[in-house]
């Protein structure tokens, strides 16, 4: 006669911690797709615990199904649950940019159209000069003070009217920052917390080259880095 394997006793699955741990791993695999990577990674660690210890105790496959299912179901909830939140992530941040830069652009435009409005009453700039010149309104914000109706010393009608109203930014960002008067500005910043970029057409010949690129017939050009805030890239904000 044949020498035969020997016969693994009986033992009650509700008594047995591994045979208990590869169903819970199952379980915890099936209610993943409810509760997410709350129930999915208690499946996948029960699982793998379920294999090494089978492998370990040298004992037969009886309870390995229910521990393979557990990691497939644990992995396969968790990794699309994952994905979906990640989506939803960077489907918001997108969101998000396209909103700042339709606020950015719209911001960028008035700044310009505040200055166009200044040359067409008085015949010239803010700013004087006879070279094209770029400025930001951070260091060179109080140079554009006469655009909110303050000369700041200079020669102009007493009656100068406003050009330029924005609204108050917070957390300095996505507006402009006064000084305690009201009338002279410290700043005027896009969404993303940087200051706004204006090159002035000083030499009068009708094109304003900004990063590079010829911009024809404005008076000013104002930008903002964009969302990536580093400057002269391509998801530079223009005015129109």
């Amino acid at each position: 006669m044949l020498p035969q394997p020997p016969i693994e006793p009986f033992v009650d699955p509700l008594l047995d911690p591994v045979c208990k741990r590869a169903r819970a791993s199952f379980y915890c695999g099936l209610a993943g797709f409810f509760l997410g990577p709350l129930a999915g990674i208690p499946a996948i660690a029960m699982g793998h615990l379920t294999r090494a210890s089978i492998k370990k105790a040298g004992r037969n496959a009886r309870d390995l199904p229910y521990a393979c299912y557990g990691l497939i179901l644990g992995y396969t909830n968790t990794f699309i649950l994952t994905a979906l939140v990640g989506y939803g992530f960077l489907g918001g941040i997108r969101s998000r940019n396209l909103v700042f830069t339709t606020q950015t652009s719209h911001v960028a435009t008035n700044i310009a159209g505040a200055v166009d409005s200044f040359y067409l009453d008085y015949g010239s700039f803010p700013v004087s000069g006879s070279v094209d010149t770029t400025f930001d309104f951070l260091n060179h914000a109080s140079k554009f003070d006469v655009l909110l109706g303050s000369p700041s010393g200079a020669t102009f009608s007493p009656s100068t009217p406003r050009y330029l109203s924005l609204r108050a930014a917070k957390n300095g960002k996505h507006g402009i920052v006064y000084d305690a008067s009201g009338t002279k500005i410290m700043g005027i910043f896009d969404a993303w917390g940087n200051p706004y970029r204006i090159r002035l057409d000083l030499d009068m010949d009708g094109t304003i080259h900004v990063n590079g690129r010829p911009v024809h017939g404005k008076h000013a050009v104002v930008w903002s880095d964009g969302p990536d805030q580093v400057p002269n890239t391509t998801d530079d904000i223009l005015s129109k």
